[in-house]
Formats: C-alpha cells, sequence, structure tokens
C-alpha cells in the first residue's frame, strides 16, 4: 500500500500530541506532519525504485532498457534528494532519523545478495536463513523502516516526554514490518492477472523471488515438503528464469497442497490480531490508538488473500477437469 508508511507517521504523530486523527484531518495537519509523511513515502518510493534495479523487475536489466534503467536509477536519487531536503528542514535530530531510515533499508538488501549466491545454505540451514531473512532483511529493513516512521511521528509532535511509549510502539511496528514482508514474499506467488498488479510491480515480476534465487519462506516451504517431480520443476524455474503461466499455476499447486499457504496466511491473520492487543496494552487513548491498529489490519484483511482463493479455485477445477 503506497499510504501505508506516511499513515504511521500520521497515526504516531497523533499518539503522542494526544489528538484525534478526525479532527486533526478536518483542521488540516500542520506543515510538519505533512512533510514528513512525504519525507517518509518519498524514501520508501526510492527504495521501490532501488529494488526494481536490484531485482531486474520490468525488465529494467534487458538490454533494451537500458533507458528505463537510466529512469529507476533518477528516480532513486531525485526520490532520497527530496526526502532528506525536506528532512533538513526541521534539524538535525530529523535528519538522523531519514538517513538512518534510508541505511537499514540498503542494508536489507545485503542478505538478498548473500542468499543469491549461497542459495542452497540458505534453502536447508535454518540458523543461517533466519539470521538473513528475519533479524536483517525483516527486523533491520522493513521493520526498522516502520520503527523511524513511528519516531518521525513523534518528533514531529514536539513532546518529549514519553520515551517508553516510543518504544514499546516502535517494537510493535518493528514485528509488523517483519510479518508484512512474509506477507509480500507469499504475494509472489498469486497469478498475473493483469499486466499492472501494484504501484511497484508487474505481471513479469511474478515468482521473482524463485526465479532471482531469493529465498523466502513459502520457497523454503514448498522445497522442504514438495516431491521429486515439483522439485525439479521449482530447480528450472531458477536456472532457466522461465516464468510460463502453466509453470507457475503449478507452483501455485504445490503451494496449496503442501499447506505452505494455509501455515503462512494462517500465522499472519493471527500476528495481526496479536500486534492489535500490543498497541491496546500500550495503554493509548481510543481516539488514536483505533488509526494505528487499523493499519496493521492489513496482514488479515487484505485483498491478497481473495485473490490466492480465486487462484486456487481455477488451478484447482482444472486438475479436476484433466482427470
Amino acid at each position: 500500500n503506497p499510504k501505508l508508511r506516511p499513515n504511521v507517521v500520521f497515526g504516531s504523530y497523533c499518539v503522542f500530541s494526544q489528538r484525534d486523527p478526525q479532527s486533526v484531518i478536518s483542521k488540516q495537519p500542520e506543515e510538519s506532519v505533512i512533510d514528513l509523511m512525504t519525507c517518509a513515502e518519498s524514501l520508501n518510493i526510492a527504495h521501490y525504485a532501488q529494488n526494481t534495479i536490484h531485482d531486474g523487475k520490468r525488465g529494467v536489466l534487458e538490454k533494451n532498457k537500458i533507458n528505463d534503467r537510466r529512469k529507476a536509477v533518477f528516480c532513486v536519487n531525485a526520490f532520497l534528494a527530496y526526502a532528506l531536503k525536506i528532512s533538513q528542514r526541521y534539524g538535525d535530530e530529523i535528519t538522523a532519523v531519514a538517513l538512518h531510515l534510508n541505511d537499514q533499508v540498503l542494508r536489507s538488501f545485503t542478505p538478498e545478495m548473500v542468499m543469491q549466491v549461497e542459495r542452497e545454505k540458505y534453502l536447508y540451514d535454518d540458523k543461517a536463513f533466519n539470521a538473513s531473512f528475519y533479524d536483517i532483511l525483516s527486523r533491520e529493513g522493513v521493520g526498522g523502516f516502520f520503527a523511524n516512521c513511528i519516531r518521525l511521528g513523534y518528533l514531529a509532535s514536539g513532546r518529549r516526554e514519553n520515551e517508553t511509549l516510543l518504544r514499546g510502539l516502535e517494537d510493535v511496528f518493528v514485528d509488523f514490518g517483519i510479518a508484512l514482508e512474509e506477507l509480500n514474499a507469499l504475494g509472489d506467488f498469486i497469478l498475473p492477472r493483469t499486466k499492472v498488479l501494484t504501484h511497484e510491480k508487474d505481471s513479469s515480476d511474478q515468482l521473482a523471488d524463485l526465479r532471482g534465487g531469493v529465498i523466502t519462506p513459502p520457497i523454503r516451504m514448498i522445497y522442504a515438503r514438495g516431491n521429486q517431480t515439483d522439485i525439479k520443476l521449482l530447480d528450472k524455474i531458477y536456472t532457466e528464469g522461465s516464468n510460463t503461466l502453466d509453470e507457475h499455476k503449478e507452483v501455485l499447486r504445490m503451494l496449496f497442497e503442501t499447506g505452505t499457504y494455509q501455515e503462512i496466511a494462517t500465522k499472519l491473520k493471527s500476528k495481526s490480531r496479536h500486534l492489535r492487543g500490543r498497541i491496546k496494552k500500550l495503554g493509548i487513548p481510543d481516539t488514536s490508538r483505533w488509526f494505528l491498529q487499523c493499519l496493521t489490519s492489513i496482514l488479515d484483511s487484505n485483498r491478497l488473500y481473495r485473490n490466492f482463493m480465486e487462484d486456487w479455485n481455477e488451478v484447482r477445477h482444472q486438475i479436476t477437469t484433466a482427470y
């Protein structure tokens, strides 16, 4: 969701300024809040563009797409510079948070590259995988991004008296970011319906993790639970970089028949409820608490789950009629 991160900044601001989000919106938020929301989203766009280059999305690494690569590089530089320009209006403390936020996301690219080089190790070694995917890529990368959005809202409020609440919310949103990364990894398996699936991804990008050699929780699980025929197909997609619709449907079948989809989906929905409970226990007034709780509901109230069930019903029907 392109509005998720700036809304975390806004929700945090409302919590620490002790204001009702609806009243803030109706009276026009302070300029500093809007600026820091814009700063967070500008950094987010810069990182999406960088990820496009890193993962070769939209075919930008193809020889005939050099202009698209140039546009992506320009996008990274322009949005990063704009975000830092905004943060500098409000002093060194906020600029430091923006820079730290940027550094954490850049650091999260490292484990992806390492996993691609040592694919077999991370595919079967639990300790190595957990340290790479959960501790660095998810916790320090995406989780750290959301924690810093909480801190930007805290600084925008102008109040410094409740650091215990700040640390509590940062911890919640680090865990939210970890879960969101796992949701994103699951979403890589949805069948392409239209050319553009989301604001940063089109249909040709689906199964990008599998094709690119990035190891994610669902990929590890279907490798561990699939039969030899399934594993041969997964290896073929990885080694050849192929992405036909029939192959994609076979991978989706594996995702469901191995129980991988159900296990991850159930875990994420449970995590969403748990996070809302943790936010409630922080003692935040109802007027501002509901806003942050609503943001975490993306983990259990998401069109992605409906798309998966539509895809699986289609594939299951084809399997049934084939026999």
